[in-house]
């Protein structure tokens, strides 16, 4: 099963796609599929959890791409099963952002 986001990084719709994670190697085998797919990739090796690190995706894309277009924020906090599969109690027990507000 592939996740959302090498899903979506496959998409010929994007001329060119950043790539995001704690671990670099993670993402490698994604950025030569989003190459192969005729996109360019930049890969960043950053834990977003802390307070700076969305600034340093952003002045790194700028700076490899002039610009962003679009943002898919797929971070990996939810247990990695099927979205149907997913109960209240399983989003609340991960901690995921998900999480049922009530």
């Amino acid at each position: 099963m592939q996740s959302c986001g090498q899903s979506c990084s496959k998409s010929s719709a994007w001329s060119s796609v950043v790539l995001v994670a704690r671990i670099r190697e993670n993402l490698e085998q994604v950025a030569i599929d989003v190459e192969k797919a005729s996109a360019r990739s930049l890969v960043i090796e950053v834990d977003l959890a802390h307070p700076d690190a969305a600034q340093q995706v952003v002045d790194q894309t700028l700076a490899a791409f002039g610009q962003i277009d679009a943002l898919l924020n797929i971070a990996g906090a939810v247990p990695q099963i099927d979205v149907f599969d997913m109960t209240d109690e399983r989003a609340t027990r991960s901690g995921s952002p998900c999480a049922p507000l009530r």
